[in-house]
């Protein structure tokens, strides 16, 4: 194999290493060995492990008509204030409809929309103990029989 070849093999590798690191595989290394016909070969070894794809997942809610506007705040803030507190919950954010989008809400009064690291800490959001306090102020002021949830990976 001249310098030339080995120069492209070369920088091939590079090429393919780059590649792994922003598919944030882990890298091993490279090795190389001797081939039967006495020629050395090189080659990538890698593991792969798993991408980061954060989870959204967006609930909607329809208000109590009696709810009081400074408890519906109040879970609002509490909601929020989950991030920090619950192991792999990245984002949250509620907020009622825009005044422009308010029509096509269809009577849904608040919109939630949190973001977790993986699928698998959706378990442990819903069973964390802050979670459950803002429960108490959900079953008060929203109508707990029309929320609408969904789980969204990309």
């Amino acid at each position: 194999m001249t310098a030339k070849d080995w120069s492209s093999r070369i920088v091939r590798l590079h090429h393919q290493e780059e590649l792994i690191h922003r598919s944030r595989a882990t890298y091993i290394g490279i090795r190389l060995h001797i081939s039967e016909d006495g020629a050395p070969e090189s080659s990538l070894a890698f593991k792969c492990r798993r991408a980061y794809v954060p989870n959204r997942c967006p609930s909607l809610f329809k208000l109590k008509e009696d709810a009081e506007p400074t408890k519906v705040r109040q879970w609002q803030t509490m909601a929020q204030g989950m991030v920090g507190q619950v192991p792999g919950l990245l984002d949250l954010q509620a907020a009622p409809p825009l005044e422009l989008t308010a029509p096509m809400a269809k009577g849904f009064d608040m919109g939630v929309v949190v973001v977790l690291d993986y699928l698998e800490s959706l378990a442990t959001f819903f069973t964390h103990p802050s979670h459950k306090e803002v429960n108490v102020l959900y079953e008060q002021v929203c109508d707990h029989t029309s929320t609408v949830g969904y789980d969204i990976e990309f």
